[in-house]
């Protein structure tokens, strides 16, 4: 996705998550959570990510609060959230790395293949323009000659 695109996907996501969304704004996010896997990996992280948010920001208002702090369950509380959320970044972020090589990988299989039977399939010697003969044409006799 362009960031043009990821920006407009997040604001849909925002949107729908916020229940904010119109009839068409919905169908539309709908429609791009149908095109690919992709979507709706980022969709699933995105609301994951908003709740930890959520929690989290529900955490330091009440730490904020006049006369409080966190108490020790909280604090742990949120200690684990985020170090969940680090986790978890970790994690998408390797994935993606990993698909991206997998993908090079096929990239350049599909690639080499298509030069082989490109070189296979041509009969001219690419440097020199002149035609090249199989095996058998130089082994056989012309028996035009005598």
């Amino acid at each position: 996705m362009t960031p043009n695109e990821e920006q407009y996907f997040f604001d849909l996501a925002t949107k729908v998550i916020a229940k904010r969304a119109t009839r068409d704004e919905a169908r539309e996010f709908e429609v791009l959570l149908n095109q690919s896997a992709e979507h709706r990996d980022r969709f699933e992280m995105f609301k994951t990510d908003l709740t930890l948010a959520k929690d989290i920001l529900s955490l330091v208002d009440a730490s904020e609060a006049e006369g409080a702090g966190l108490s020790e369950p909280q604090l742990s509380r949120l200690k684990d959230e985020v170090s969940w959320l680090a986790v978890q970044t970790k994690k998408k972020k390797a994935k993606r790395i990993i698909r991206l090589i997998l993908i090079s990988i096929g990239l350049l299989i599909v690639a080499a293949v298509a030069i082989y039977i490109y070189v296979s399939s041509t009969r001219t010697d690419t440097l020199t323009g002149a035609d090249m003969k199989t095996p058998d044409e130089v082994i056989k006799p012309n028996p035009n000659n005598k």
